[in-house]
């Protein structure tokens, strides 16, 4: 596997030093100070009207950084986060709410070789003598452990920095800090709050005109956005392809699992999905896995393709489909509506279950 920062193009490295330079600045502001992490503020993206979740860290006197959570899973997490019910007893749930980019505040020490590395391929100076001056970047991704970002995240990451020096400045321009208007009152509650400060740009505005950015408490709409949910819209073409295939009076069953030990890839280590769809009795037959390392091809994408690939493979497709989970009822209902395919919710298939717990050396 290459060094995440062995290829990069000189357009990315001024991406880097775009990034390095806006970390300066909020390493100068300390917005810790006056914020605690979840006193975040929001971002409105120009192009999908989506939100980034901004956050910083530090008033602990633990870790410095900033947090940029994207959609769609941000929606989610904070939501999860301020009700109190995000799952800290398991690492694997808890990565799967977590889509973010993070600029940290360190000490040299506690570098990496490839964050160095990267200083040195940007030709950016190295910070002064003091605690907590050096930059690392890592993206966190569903799917994946945290890793070095590449260049086209950064976009984000550096507009949620120049905007954080713009809110901590508003936040201490108020006569009583206390009592400011931009962050909420009180004790914690499990309440989600009904506005937050949110950042919008004019659409005739440059979106790197940072002082062209005008901020609001707006209400927030935590409903439609949530996560991601995973199933996979075929194409007419998908459709087609398969509704060619004589369909035989047999019931096949599916399903989809992450497996735990995460694969390299380029992207950094991925949890790959295997999917199965397979006859309910195969009479000897082994059931052919679909697997990806893909950590932005969703489950209900891998059933499909499982589901292809079965069809192909047999010369047959089936009269019923047992499925066990909304992602695959949602992928597989428009095949099921065109060309007369049964669904059918099942808790647990007859067969594949077997092989899934093979699988997770559970059998």
């Amino acid at each position: 596997m290459l060094h995440p920062y062995e290829e990069l193009r000189k357009q990315d490295q001024l991406q880097f030093k775009r990034l390095f330079s806006a970390g300066e600045a909020v390493r100068t502001a300390e917005p810790w100070k006056d914020l605690w992490d979840q006193d975040v503020f929001c971002v409105k993206d120009p192009e999908t009207g989506l939100l980034d979740f901004v956050s910083v860290l530090g008033r602990a006197g633990e870790v410095f950084a900033i947090h940029v959570h994207t959609a769609p899973e941000c929606y989610e997490y904070w939501r999860q986060t301020k009700e109190g019910t995000l799952p800290m007893d398991s690492m694997d749930e808890f990565l799967r709410l977590v889509r973010m980019i993070e600029l940290e505040f360190v000490d040299k020490s506690e570098m990496e070789d490839d964050d160095l590395d990267l200083y040195s391929k940007i030709g950016y100076k190295a910070p002064s003598s003091g605690r907590q001056k050096w930059m690392r970047v890592r993206r966190y991704h569903p799917r994946s452990m945290p890793y070095f970002p590449t260049a086209d995240l950064l976009p984000r990451l550096i507009r949620g920095a120049q905007l954080a020096v713009r809110f901590v400045a508003a936040v201490r321009g108020e006569a009583n800090r206390a009592q400011s208007k931009w962050i909420e009152k009180g004790e914690r509650k499990a309440d989600l709050p009904k506005m937050l400060p949110v950042f919008t740009l004019d659409t005739k505005c440059n979106e790197n005109d940072w002082a062209a950015w005008t901020f609001e408490n707006e209400i927030v709409d935590w409903s439609p956005k949530g996560l991601a949910d995973g199933s996979y819209q075929p194409t007419e073409f998908d459709l087609e392809r398969v509704a060619q295939i004589p369909q035989t009076s047999k019931e096949w069953e599916c399903g989809a699992i992450f497996l735990e030990t995460p694969v390299p890839s380029k992207a950094g280590p991925v949890k790959p999905v295997l999917a199965i769809v397979a006859p309910t009795i195969m009479l000897g037959d082994s059931p052919e896995p679909y697997i990806s390392a893909d950590m932005d091809e969703s489950p209900g994408s891998c059933l499909w393709q499982a589901f292809v690939a079965t069809a192909i493979a047999r010369g047959e497709r089936p009269k019923q489909l047992n499925v066990m989970t909304d992602i695959a009822e949602k992928t597989f209902q428009p095949f099921a509506d065109e060309y007369g395919m049964n669904l059918k919710r099942v808790e647990k298939p007859q067969l594949i279950h077997q092989f899934f717990n093979i699988v997770r050396g559970t059998l």
